[in-house]
Order: C-alpha cells, then sequence, then structure tokens
C-alpha cells in the first residue's frame, strides 16, 4: 500500500503548529474519528517539517511518513513552494514502534499555487476499524472521507508490508490540508503611551538563521528603543513541530536608541555538544521581557514591527495604544486642585479637557454646552494642567472629563477619567452649647436625591421617634434640596448633645454626608486659676439652664472641688446663684482650707444648675516655697524670709498666721508672718548669735488648720559661715609689722590667742570684736625659719588661719647670686632659666641637664626678670619670697621678677 497524493483547491487558513499559537484563532490540533476501537498515538521524527502521522490498532501498527518539505517563496506572495515527497508504509504484527521509512522521494510537483491532498490508505484486520488523528502543523483539515473496501471472497489476511496487493482488506481517510505561510504576530502587555511592556513577536521562519553568526533585524519605527538591552531580558524560542523546542538569550544586542533592534543569535540548544539556531519551517517567537526598557510609542494608534524579510513574513497584525486621560484624584469635594493628564495626544498641539456630560449624554467630543476645564500643550504625547473643581460645572455624582487635541483626537472609549464630586456640608458658626441655632448648608447631592431624611448628631438622631429629646422628639420638616442639589436649613443643638467634637450625618435619600461640629458644654472660667488655700475667687458660668438655679435650698444643684462639696456659706456669702436668660452666672467663692486644698496639684471645681447641667474647670495648688536671703550669713545679722503657696487671706477677712521659726543646735528665733490672698509673705529674722561658727541651720514656716490642728510645716537651710582673717601684706623678713583683720566672729567676744608659726604674738591688751563681729590689730613677725609660717587667730571658740612667707632680711635689689645656687629650690623640677640682657641684647640661659661651658646665663640678680621652664606646677620659696610656678597644659614657662 502507498501514499498517494492528490491536488485540490486552496482553502481556509493557516495555523502554527505551536500551542502558543492558538490565540492567534487557529487550532492547534484536529482530530477524525470514525467507527474506532482504539485510540491512535502521534510520534514525532527528527527528519520532518511537518507531522507524522501514526494509526494504531491492537495488532496493526500503520506510519504514514511527510508527503513534501517546504522550499522558498519564489513568488513572493507570502505562499511557499513544496516538492513531491512519497514514502511507503510497512507495519509488523503487535509491534508498536513503526520501522524505518526506506523510499526514497518522487520527482518533485510544484505547489505553489494549490495546496496538496493527502490520501491515507490504512489496512485493518477483520472488521476492526483504525482512527486516523491528524496534528496539525501550517494546516487546517478541510475535508476527511472514509472509505470501505470489502475482502475479495476468500481473502485471508496478510501481515502488512511492503508490496501488499489488492488482495488485502482496507479501508482510505482522505484529507485536504491548506498550506500558507502565517504573518508576524506582535503583542504587548500594555496599550499605555510610552508605558514599559512586555512585547511578543511570532513568526513562521522562511529560512534558517545560523547559531554563530547569524541574526535577526527588529525595526521599531515610533517604539522607545533604549540605548541598550540586556541579553537576559529577551528569550527566543524556536520549535520545530514534533521535532525540537529550544529557548535562549541572543548572544549579543545591538540598539540604536532608535528604532532598530539586532539580536545576535547564541546557541539554542541546552545540550553544550549541539549547537542549535532556528531552521527553515521553525515557528519562532521572541519575548522581550518588561525591564528592557523597551516603550510603547508615546501617541496613540496602531504600530506594529517589522521583521527582517530574509526570514519571515513582515506582520500585518498591529499593537494599539490607547489614547488615556487621568486625574490624581478620583473623588473629593469643591475647591480641590486636581491634575489631569492626558497621554498619547498629538505632540506639538493644544490638548483641552473639558467635562463630558453626564452617562447618558456622553459622545466623546465637546460639545458647546460643556465646560473647558483646562489646556495644555502637548509634548511627549503628553499634556497635563491644573484646575479647581467647582460647581457648576461640576455635579454631585460621577463626573467625566475628556480631552481633545489639535488633530480632533480624543481620549479611547472608556479611556477618559471618572471624578466624583462628594456631597458636602458647611455648618455656621462651626459649634456652639445646647439650644442654640445653627445654618445648615447642603451642597452637591447626586441627582434624583432630593429630600432630606433623618438627620443625626454623635449618630443619634434629633428629631423622631429614636429621638432623645423627650416631649421634643417629633417628627421634624426639612426643605427639600433643589434641583441644584443644594439646600439649607437651621438645626437647633438639642439639650442632650453631648460636648466635644460630635459627628452630624445628614441624609437625603440614598446619599449620607457627615461633617462634625464642635458642642461646647456648659463651662466654668476661674479667676485666678493658680490659686491657694482660702483664696477668693471668681467662677463665671456658660452654657447653663436658664430655667435653673444653684442655691442651698435648690434641689441637684452643688458647687464643688476635687469631688468634695464646698459649704454654701462660702459661696456668695451664702446667696444663691442667680443664672440669666442665656444661661450665664457669676459668683464668689472662698475656697476651703482642708486637706483637700492643701497638697499641691491640679483640682477640677465643678458646679450643677438643679437642672443636671454641668460645668467644670481645673484650677491649680501650687507646691509652697520658702527662701532666706541672703542663704548664708553671719550670727547677728538679719536675714528676708520670703513664702509662697501658703493659706491666702479673702476679702472676709479670715486669714491665717505662718510661724518662721530659725532653729539651730544651740537655740531658736521666732517670728509671725500673715500670706496676702495670693499666699505669698514677706519678713525679717535675726541670725541667732548663739548659732555654731561655721553652721547649717534650718528654718521653718508652719501653720495649722482643721478641728484637729493638723500642722503643715515648709523648710529651708540657712548657713553660718566660718571666721575669717586676711593680712596687710603676706610676706616678709623678721620684725614686719602687719595688720590683721578679722570677720565672721560673734559680737564682742576677746581674741583669745594670736600665733605666727610656734610663737604666741597676742596683743596686749587683747583685742576683741565688734557689734559685728569683726576685728583689728597689729603684730610683729618674730624672728623664724624662711618659708611659709601659719598666722593663727583664736576668738573665743572659733579659730581662723591664714599663710604668712618669712623672708630673709635685708635682701636688696641689685643683689647677685649664682643660677645654679638661686634655683636650688627647684631640684629635679627645673627645665630652664632665661633673661634677656638689655646691654648685649642677646638671651641668656641655663639648663641643669646642660655642662657648665655650655650655659651663658652665670648669675641672677634681685629685681631682673626671668622666664622660668618647669616640668610640673609647683609652690617654691625662690630669693625669699614664695613662688607659684605653674603649668597649663604643655605650657609651663613663669615670669618672675628675682
Amino acid at each position: 500500500m502507498v501514499v498517494a497524493l492528490a491536488l485540490a483547491a486552496v482553502f481556509g487558513s493557516m495555523s502554527l503548529a505551536n500551542p502558543a499559537m492558538a490565540a492567534v484563532g487557529q487550532p492547534a490540533d484536529a482530530e477524525l474519528t470514525e467507527r474506532v476501537d482504539t485510540p491512535v498515538t502521534v510520534m514525532d521524527d527528527a527528519d520532518t517539517v511537518l507531522n507524522r502521522y501514526l494509526g494504531q490498532t491492537t495488532d496493526l501498527t500503520v506510519v504514514v511518513d511527510t508527503f513534501f518539505t517546504p522550499k522558498t517563496d519564489t513568488t513572493g506572495d507570502g505562499a511557499l513552494d513544496y516538492a513531491d515527497t512519497t514514502y511507503s508504509w510497512q507495519g509488523q504484527g503487535t509491534d508498536t514502534t513503526p520501522n524505518a521509512i526506506t523510499d526514497a522521494p518522487a520527482a518533485a510537483t510544484d505547489y505553489s499555487t494549490t495546496a496538496p491532498t493527502l490520501t491515507i490508505a490504512v489496512a485493518a484486520k477483520g472488521s476492526e476499524m483504525v482512527t486516523v488523528t491528524a496534528k496539525q502543523a501550517l494546516s487546517t483539515i478541510a475535508t476527511v472521507a472514509v472509505t470501505e473496501s470489502t475482502c475479495p471472497s476468500g481473502a485471508a489476511w496478510e501481515t502488512p508490508g511492503r508490496g501488499i496487493t489488492d488482495a488485502g482488506c482496507y479501508y482510505t481517510a482522505t484529507h485536504t490540508v491548506l498550506v500558507t505561510v502565517a504573518d508576524a504576530v506582535l503583542t504587548s502587555s500594555s496599550d499605555t503611551p510610552g508605558g514599559s511592556s512586555r512585547f511578543t513577536v511570532e513568526f513562521l521562519a522562511t529560512a534558517a538563521v545560523s547559531p554563530l553568526d547569524g541574526q535577526i533585524t527588529l525595526t521599531m519605527e515610533d517604539f522607545g528603543v533604549p540605548d541598550s538591552i540586556d541579553t537576559e531580558d529577551v528569550v527566543i524560542r524556536s520549535t520545530l513541530t514534533g521535532t525540537h523546542d529550544f529557548a535562549g538569550n541572543p548572544a549579543d544586542i545591538e540598539a540604536d536608541g532608535d528604532e532598530e533592534v539586532i539580536l545576535h543569535m547564541g546557541d539554542l540548544d541546552p545540550d553544550p555538544a549541539d549547537d542549535a539556531g532556528i531552521a527553515s519551517g521553525d515557528v519562532v517567537k521572541i519575548t522581550f521581557q518588561t525591564g528592557t526598557s523597551l516603550k510603547m510609542p508615546t501617541k496613540g494608534g496602531d504600530f506594529a514591527w517589522v521583521v527582517d524579510g530574509g526570514i519571515a513574513k513582515n506582520s500585518t497584525n498591529q499593537v494599539h495604544v490607547a489614547r488615556k486621560i487621568s486625574l490624581d484624584e478620583d473623588e473629593g469635594g469643591r475647591g480641590d486642585m486636581l491634575r489631569v493628564t492626558g497621554k498619547g495626544f498629538q505632540n506639538d498641539t493644544t490638548i483641552h479637557f473639558w467635562l463630558d456630560e453626564g452617562e447618558d449624554d456622553r459622545n466623546m467630543r465637546p460639545d458647546s454646552n460643556e465646560f473647558t476645564l483646562c489646556s495644555a500643550q502637548v509634548s511627549g504625547g503628553v499634556g497635563t494642567c491644573t484646575f479647581e473643581v467647582t460647581a457648576p460645572p461640576f455635579t454631585g455624582g460621577v463626573n467625566y472629563v475628556n480631552a481633545i487635541d489639535g488633530r480632533s483626537n480624543r481620549a479611547d472609549s472608556g479611556e477618559d477619567a471618572d471624578f466624583t464630586l462628594e456631597s458636602s456640608l458647611k455648618v455656621t458658626p462651626d459649634g456652639g452649647t445646647p439650644g442654640e441655632s445653627l445654618l445648615v448648608e447642603i451642597f452637591d447631592v447626586p441627582e434624583g436625591d432630593s429630600n432630606i431624611g433623618t438627620v443625626k448628631l454623635a449618630r443619634q438622631e434629633i428629631c423622631g421617634s429614636e429621638g432623645r429629646a423627650g416631649a421634643d422628639a417629633v417628627a421634624c420638616m426639612y426643605p427639600a434640596v433643589g434641583s441644584t442639589g443644594n439646600g439649607n436649613f437651621r438645626l437647633q443643638i438639642p439639650d442632650w448633645a453631648p460636648a466635644g467634637v460630635q459627628d452630624l450625618l445628614i441624609e437625603v435619600g440614598d446619599t449620607e454626608i457627615t461633617t462634625t461640629v464642635n458642642i461646647s458644654p456648659s463651662s466654668l472660667r476661674s479667676t485666678p486659676v493658680t490659686v491657694v488655700p482660702n483664696q477668693r475667687i471668681s467662677l463665671v458660668g456658660a452654657g447653663f439652664n436658664a430655667r435653673a438655679s444653684i442655691g442651698e435650698d435648690e434641689e441637684g444643684s452643688e458647687v464643688s472641688i476635687g469631688g468634695k462639696r464646698i459649704e454654701w456659706e462660702r459661696i456668695n456669702g451664702g446667696d444663691d446663684i442667680n443664672v440669666d436668660s442665656g444661661g450665664n452666672w457669676s459668683a464668689a467663692i472662698d475656697l476651703p482650707l482642708d486637706a483637700n486644698t492643701v497638697e499641691p496639684g491640679t483640682r477640677l471645681i465643678r458646679a450643677r444648675d438643679s437642672e443636671g447641667r454641668t460645668g467644670s474647670v481645673e484650677v491649680t495648688f501650687p507646691a509652697r516655697t520658702l527662701t532666706i536671703t541672703p542663704d548664708t550669713g553671719r550670727v547677728g545679722t538679719v536675714a528676708v524670709v520670703r513664702g509662697e503657696g501658703f493659706p491666702g487671706k479673702n476679702d472676709e477677712g479670715d486669714s491665717f498666721s505662718v510661724e518662721i521659726i530659725y532653729e539651730s543646735a544651740t537655740g531658736r528665733t521666732t517670728v509671725s508672718a500673715q500670706p496676702d490672698a495670693s499666699g505669698k509673705f514677706e519678713t525679717q529674722i535675726r541670725i541667732p548669735t548663739t548659732a555654731g561658727i561655721p553652721s547649717t541651720n534650718t528654718v521653718k514656716a508652719q501653720f495649722e488648720y482643721g478641728e484637729n490642728n493638723t500642722e503643715v510645716v515648709t523648710a529651708t537651710t540657712h548657713d553660718v559661715p566660718e571666721g575669717s582673717i586676711s593680712l596687710s601684706t603676706t610676706s616678709g623678713g623678721p620684725g614686719t609689722t602687719i595688720t590683721v583683720t578679722g570677720d565672721g566672729f560673734k559680737s564682742y567676744v576677746p581674741v583669745s590667742s594670736v600665733k605666727v608659726g610656734p610663737l604666741d604674738v597676742t596683743p596686749a591688751p587683747k583685742p576683741s570684736t565688734d557689734a559685728q563681729g569683726m576685728l583689728n590689730f597689729d603684730i610683729l613677725i618674730p624672728g623664724l625659719d624662711n618659708g611659709i609660717q601659719t598666722i593663727e587667730v583664736q576668738v573665743g571658740q572659733t579659730t581662723a588661719s591664714v599663710g604668712f612667707t618669712v623672708t630673709e632680711s635685708g635682701v636688696s635689689p641689685g643683689d647677685i647670686k649664682p643660677v645654679a645656687e638661686a634655683v636650688e629650690p627647684l631640684g629635679e623640677n627645673l627645665v630652664s632659666v632665661w633673661n634677656f640682657n638689655n646691654d648685649t641684647k642677646v638671651w641668656e640661659f641655663y639648663s641643669p641637664e646642660l655642662p657648665a661651658e655650655d650655659n651663658t646665663l652665670v648669675n641672677m640678680i634681685t629685681g631682673e626678670t626671668y622666664l622660668i621652664q618647669v616640668k610640673s606646677t609647683v609652690e617654691v620659696i625662690l630669693n625669699r619670697d614664695t613662688r607659684n610656678l605653674t603649668c597649663l597644659g604643655d605650657n609651663c614657662w613663669n615670669q618672675i621678677v628675682w
């Protein structure tokens, strides 16, 4: 049995033998089944361009090989020329694996204008039928006919094989196939002008592309082509149906930044041992990922790529770029500033954005009654400008913004921008107290919502059966919102309105509109707000019930502080508080003096009228302070004691005395003071003469309150300094007379002793301190060793001392001493000595570290100036005077007069 080829008319359309091509509109597979018991399997053959068909029964294998191979497009009309290729077939028992096909093809036949007709003859045993499945490649099954041939009388089944005669039993199936070349197909993942996109292009290769030096050129006019494209972002897939399916990245990519991209082929075969490119007849799919930075055209319309004509038929399908309009906000209210952007419009023209009429009237073009919102110049396909939302032209609900450019291009259908103008409320004033009236204005209610329904404050109905106004809970009558979507009415704040910022909700038809109002509660104001116990303050109330009263005989009314009720006799002198018609009142309050007010801190004063309306205010009781000035003083002197935060004197004359106590280890002094209305006092106190010198003593301010005479004490400290003496001169030789001055001693106390070093030099008669504890006398410096000696003066039980430097007698200017001997007291602490010689005008120096012959300074002369460098700070006697030589950081130079 052989496969016979016959001609048939060309009809139908081509599809690609790749599941991905199903998206183009052609089926991937077609099946034919006629009275079949056994399904058909399909086998791939690496030597074919199209498909091999395999039909199989229980004990019969039928193999039909390719009947043509593609040639080049010689006529340029997009159709291929085919060669006539015929093969015989053979089957083998129950072996389901077909043998190799060995017959050579017949002579070529030109099918440039007509498609071949394939006739498949399939042998069968007995009455068993065979299913033939055609898995398409570049073809569409147009017709299938199955004819039955009966077995000749007495004919026996023969194993199918080459040269089967007509004596066998067989069936035939006729397939008519259309073969054409597909256009390249371009798709994108986005239709946004100028946007990044994932691009794919698919085509049937009409020529091979070498994996080594082959290339594919794509011309992308109007698209945004970058200067470079990463090879990792581009994938080339080459599929030969039934034979191979390779995918890989190109070896290199050239992008000119304008319109051309050249893909240099790489090896698509994952097997490193094989090189694979694109074969003629392959289905090729090139994918550019979004990361390639390829951009859609900036203007709207339909655009296509051109694939290198040597390997593919150019595309007739185009990518659509939509003209789009966007707003930076899709909802808002009156007064909002919106930014509108149009993309995909004609460059160098003016774009006008207008408000298209409602949904029923939208015709995608500006009518004479439609409002232009703003205009801009288009550049890069983009025009943008800003406008303010006003009503009119915007109306409550959804509004549609469209655009038109200088070429009458408008947004694509469905690509205009929607903006919802939200309904709003305005309340004037923005708050008030219960009973006050507010003007409520409603704006921009959508068409069809006209009747004001429920009005709720703090989500509680103001009127109606669910209202909280008790007997006032009656149906409220509100005006309808007009055709413009605007309206207003007056709203009285109910008595039950909670204080603070509250939600106001109004239902107009199906629309709910909300805002907030600030409900001021009944309030109190205190003058002053920083107070002290027993102080008289002024309270002013507002927002109370005009029908109410506040007084001793008014049930439910009271004034309290810190949660404790204030006695009525301390309020307005015992008289009731009068509330005027506006709910306002004022009263004088004498704050109590008790445990609630004595402790510092914040307290809440609350007033409640007879109708239960309350107001409150916070007052602060500061901490009590006590100071003494000066905080250090001699015994017998006078200091000033000041206090703040103590119980004040009120206007009724009630006041409290505060006892001031200066307490030392040997005695105490007491005075009293009366704080003023603000709790302040100032008084003088004398430092006891019995206080120790030196000593730290306690100053107290104390008072009592309540039936149990609870004592409250505030304290601070005061210092008495030690006695001190000073000398008229701090150095001198034996026989020098100096004056000693003393201060800080007790009054009228004689000097017990005066010593210079170990020697007693107490004058006779002994001097005494005066009324201020001061003294003054002269002493003679006795003969003592040179150096610092202590002068000590004892007055009663108080001792004071000071240092005096004893020097040699008779040191005269011009006296000369060898430098090494002169500075010997410095020892190893000396670095060097320098002197400027006025006669020679040169510097002379001495250093103990240098040999004697290297030193230029030999002697030190009394009265001369020297620079002495030491290693560290030291106090030393040089030339009979105490010298304090210092180091400041690394600077240890000291200038002295010798």
